[in-house]
């Protein structure tokens, strides 16, 4: 069972955002981080370790899955929210939050209907997909989320249930298969009768 990975990431995200007046800042330092160990990373370590429970935190220098995940959930929720004045994540605390619907890869499968751009996104996406390398992953999304947000509007994005699922994925070679998987299901699936709205 995957500790709170969903709930800790969307604390964060709203004290990140702080109710419209976003924590520029730290938003920035996100979006210039490669990596939660990056030297620019160390302003957002007080956001991010005050909520994280001791268990998930690093023992020996080295970042823990949890730690891997979250960091670059957050940075993709940055490098989105950049230029935007409402809200680009959902709130998974909501009463109206519909988890399907804001998952990363169905949002980019909307992008996807888009015939202009569908072959280099495929090819986007298939990389990830492909991949068992969670470095390789990371760096993907967040070119994946620039061009989401170069080629949509506004579009919510569950970032909360993105950190969950790159932490299962660094669970071996099965856990970023299936996580794959699902991600696959996600980008690739038709629903004719949403396709039809």
């Amino acid at each position: 069972m995957s500790p709170n990975i969903a709930i800790i990431t969307n604390r964060c995200i709203l004290r990140l955002y702080n109710d419209g007046s976003p924590n520029k800042a730290a938003l920035s330092s996100l979006r210039t981080s490669n990596s939660v160990v990056s030297k620019k990373a160390t302003a957002i370590w007080p956001l991010l370790f005050e909520v994280m429970p001791e268990k998930l935190l690093s023992k020996n220098g080295k970042p823990t899955y949890a730690e891997i995940a979250i960091f670059t959930s957050l940075r993709a929720y940055a490098v989105y929210q950049q230029g935007k004045e409402n809200p680009a994540f959902v709130d998974i605390f909501r009463k109206d939050y519909d988890y399907n619907s804001a998952r990363l890869f169905r949002v980019l499968s909307r992008l996807r209907q888009d015939e202009t751009i569908r072959e280099a996104l495929d090819r986007r996406v298939e990389a990830v997909l492909a991949s068992s390398n969670i470095d390789f992953v990371c760096r993907s999304l967040i070119h994946l989320i620039d061009i989401l947000k170069s080629n949509q509007n506004v579009t919510k994005i569950d970032f909360a249930h993105l950190a969950l699922d790159l932490y299962d994925y660094q669970f071996g070679y099965e856990g970023a298969r299936r996580i794959s998987l699902r991600w696959g299901q996600e980008y690739f699936y038709v629903n004719d009768k949403v396709q039809d709205k």
